[in-house]
């Protein structure tokens, strides 16, 4: 008997607010299906489908996606997102919203940062001037929900014609109060 595998999406949204502005932090991709194209921090990685991932692996997998190089901290990481994309190679994306704290931001400006995240390079942009035309076609329904001050929690699934992401056949998307855990945080996810 084989193990069945599922594919996972992690994905970072790293948000720095203060009282003089709002920027949220996009990689740019230089290869792969997002070539030339930006996101949030993703990591996609498997597990197998009896044992889903805990709430505190997800977290930890988010965490880590800040590089240690850009001297970023982040004061809070909250779930806002659960995506669904069923086309293959099919995949779910947990969407985590991190609040930067501001002395980190201006800590790695002065470091230099952002730069190269491997070889992607990382911008901060505004939050009224996202590329949503430079991005994966679903984006532009979902950050706005997701970025607002205090951000809206959505699911979702959508499907796209080719493997680009770059044309969006149709979606199913809803607002929804809180994301949940099922018993300890170690079950399903509960939609």
């Amino acid at each position: 008997m084989g193990f069945s595998y599922k594919n996972i999406c992690i994905q970072l949204l790293p948000v720095l607010r203060t009282a003089y502005e709002a920027k949220l932090l996009l990689v740019k991709w230089r290869h792969g299906p997002y070539k030339d194209r930006y996101t949030g921090m993703m990591k996609i990685t498997h597990y197998e489908a009896d044992y889903p991932p805990t709430k505190k692996i997800l977290a930890d997998i988010a965490k880590d996606l800040v590089p240690a190089k850009s001297n970023i901290t982040l004061n809070s990481l909250d779930l806002v997102a659960l995506l669904s994309f069923p086309d293959p190679p099919a995949y779910d994306e947990y969407v985590f919203l991190g609040d930067v704290n501001a002395v980190s931001y201006y800590d790695s400006k002065e470091a230099g940062f952002p730069g190269l995240v491997g070889d992607n390079r990382c911008i901060w942009c505004d939050l009224k001037n996202i590329p949503y035309a430079q991005m994966p076609a679903d984006d532009a329904l979902w950050y706005p929900k997701v970025l607002q001050d205090p951000p809206t929690k959505v699911i979702g699934n959508f499907r796209f014609r080719g493997p680009q992401m770059r044309h969006l056949d149709r979606y199913v998307m809803s607002e929804i109060a809180e994301l949940r855990w099922v018993g300890d945080g170690t079950g399903f996810f509960s939609r």
